[in-house]
C-alpha cells in the first residue's frame, strides 16, 4: 500500500492536484493527515 500512495504522489504533481481533486490524491491526503501529522 505504501509503494501505491507513493506512487500515486509522484504520479500526481502540485499542478494537477490544483487543477483537480484526484480519488488518489484523497487518499494521500487522509493517510498523511492522522499517519503523518502529529496530532
Amino acid at each position: 500500500m505504501n509503494g501505491q500512495h507513493i506512487r500515486c504522489m509522484l504520479t500526481h504533481t502540485t499542478e494537477a492536484i490544483s487543477r483537480e481533486p484526484l480519488p488518489c490524491v484523497r487518499l494521500d491526503h487522509l493517510q498523511m493527515g492522522p499517519t503523518g501529522k502529529p496530532g
